[in-house]
């Protein structure tokens, strides 16, 4: 499972007394969403570009790393949306393994960090209720909280319609068909406010699918779900790269430039799971006993 860029900068804990001093690595770990440690991971942001699928998904268990993976990239490519030439988050990355790759002569920091909108969502963070009208009203309110978190962003390119339906969706008054067009919206209205393509990122795509399997209402909610993700896909032409996580293979998603990654045996893996070498580190980091030989 060892990669040959593996190194000793790998690892940084809240514990480390040899960790570099240049930027405050607590910062760092509560960024990424992490708890107690970060496992250098960012060579994943260059397999990601370089991928020929506009699509990437991943699926794995709970517990492997999607979601700090997902903020990881969000913290890496969102541009500052008040003032594009204040890029607050580059610090994070500047002693990590991605400072060091460069493409054409140019460093990857300076050709994509900062450097784009970034649409992110966790759909772990739309919980089911009863019933199906309630799960879409805890849905639109998290689409208010998505579009409060760009703030004022004025735009004049979009149509009287598009307007009023973003303030609908600010609101928490957009009805279920605009509802299921909102994040398609979102990717347009920030594309055509910067003249930049998105990275879009979703976490946990199929948490509501999972989570009402047992319920009457089952099928309503996965032709929600499948609608929703089909008109983003369906023109995809405001988004530059996508990266989707899951815990299972939803076929919703096989009509699009799609490729999907199951954990084993992949790319990936080494990405959404703790290698040799980055094991004995932590064990050396905690001064634990490595027993794994005696098994």
């Amino acid at each position: 499972m060892k990669r040959s860029n593996e190194n000793e900068n790998d690892f940084i804990s809240e514990n480390n007394e040899k960790k570099r001093k240049i930027i405050d690595e607590n910062e760092l770990i509560k960024k990424f969403l992490c708890s107690n440690f970060y496992i250098d991971k960012t060579l994943l942001i260059k397999d990601f570009i370089e991928d020929k699928s506009s699509i990437i998904r991943v699926i794995t268990p709970s517990g492997y790393g999607k979601t700090v993976n997902l903020n990881m990239f969000r913290y890496f490519f969102e541009m500052n949306y008040k003032d594009e030439n204040n890029n607050e988050n580059k610090k994070f990355f500047e002693n990590l393994n991605i400072a060091k790759e460069t493409k054409d002569g140019e460093s990857y920091i300076d050709l994509y960090q900062g450097k784009f909108p970034v649409v992110y969502i966790n759909f772990d963070d739309i919980y089911l209720k009863k019933s199906f009208d309630e799960t879409i009203e805890n849905f639109k309110r998290f689409v208010q909280k998505l579009y409060s978190y760009y703030g004022n962003i004025k735009n004049e390119n979009l149509s009287d319609y598009e307007k009023e339906m973003i303030k609908n969706f600010k609101n928490c008054k957009a009805n279920i068909y605009d509802l299921k067009v909102s994040i398609d919206i979102l990717c347009k209205y920030l594309y055509n406010t910067f003249d930049k393509k998105i990275i879009l990122l979703i976490d946990n795509y199929d948490s509501l699918i999972l989570d009402s399997l047992n319920t009457p209402f089952f099928n309503d909610l996965y032709s929600f779900n499948q609608e929703l993700l089909s008109n983003i896909f369906q023109k995809k032409r405001y988004i530059f790269k996508s990266f989707i996580t899951g815990k299972i293979d939803v076929q919703f998603f096989k009509p699009f430039d799609s490729f999907n990654y199951l954990l084993a045996n992949n790319k990936y893996n080494k990405y959404f799971s703790v290698t040799d070498l980055e094991l004995q580190k932590l064990l050396f980091e905690f001064k634990l006993e490595n027993k794994s030989e005696k098994f």
